[in-house]
């Protein structure tokens, strides 16, 4: 299967990658139907990410979405964030195969997951 440039450089060499063990949130997602996962470890600070890290089981594209997420998402605010798709970062990843398009969504997920957990600790 023929991937980006971009999704192959960061399959190759993905970027942070592992636990945040002072995480502000944690926001995780699961595909029920090929069983990939990733957790994202969220580090914010006056509505901004300011430390964000991945873990994640699963094919090509969501190794490296992981890791495309994780480098856009540093510096931007929570409400920035809440609008973000998975178009958006399929875009960003330089496009996915038709099969593979469930990798952009895992990664959103775990993000949106995150968002609102942020969310109901600040009400």
């Amino acid at each position: 299967m023929k991937y980006s440039e971009t999704i192959q450089a960061h399959f190759e060499s993905p970027k942070n990658v592992g636990s945040l063990p002072d995480a502000t949130v944690i926001g995780f997602a699961e595909n029920s139907s090929c069983l990939d996962q990733l957790t994202l470890f969220l580090k914010v600070e006056n509505s901004r990410v300011t430390v964000a890290k991945y873990q994640v089981e699963g094919c090509v594209p969501s190794i490296a979405l992981g890791s495309i997420l994780t480098e856009y998402i540093v510096g931007r605010t929570t409400d920035e964030l809440q609008k973000l798709t998975a178009e958006d970062l399929e875009q960003l990843a330089g496009g996915l195969p038709a099969t593979k398009k469930h990798a952009a969504l895992l990664a959103v997920e775990a993000l949106q997951n995150g968002l609102e957990k942020l969310a109901r600790v600040a009400q």
